[in-house]
């Protein structure tokens, strides 16, 4: 998720080295977040080397959720174009605090229904 084409060409070497962004799976009582980290010199990425972490979050554990908006740094608006990111920032009792980063207007879909199924979660957690 870049801020503009001139962030996207960059981190990937003109494409060469095309991105795995991370990717986010809501279930009946868990989050999954797979998250891939490429190995990086300054800036250009490795097509090598990648390594890739799955995290499993309990949605039983999950006290608050919010969107946090980035806007693209100055010179990425003036230049290139950029545009906004929605962070949602999920905070748990258990592994502290989770961020997901989509494009701008999202962030409020997503938080109701990470929302709505944590209320679901816990509800059966109770029962």
């Amino acid at each position: 998720l870049w801020f503009s084409c001139w962030d996207a060409a960059m981190s990937t070497c003109c494409g060469c080295c095309p991105a795995d962004p991370p990717k986010y799976k809501l279930t009946g009582s868990h989050l999954v977040i797979t998250t891939v980290n490429p190995c990086r010199f300054g800036p250009i990425r490795c097509c090598c080397q990648t390594e890739y972490e799955i995290d499993n979050i309990d949605l039983t554990h999950v006290t608050d959720a919010d969107v946090k908006g980035i806007p693209a740094p100055c010179c990425h608006q003036v230049f290139c174009g950029g545009k906004s990111r929605d962070h949602i920032q999920i905070r748990t009792t258990v592994e502290g605090m989770k961020v997901l980063k989509l494009y701008k207007g999202e962030g409020e879909v997503v938080v109701r229904k990470i929302l709505n199924q944590v209320e679901e979660a816990q509800q059966m957690e109770r029962d």
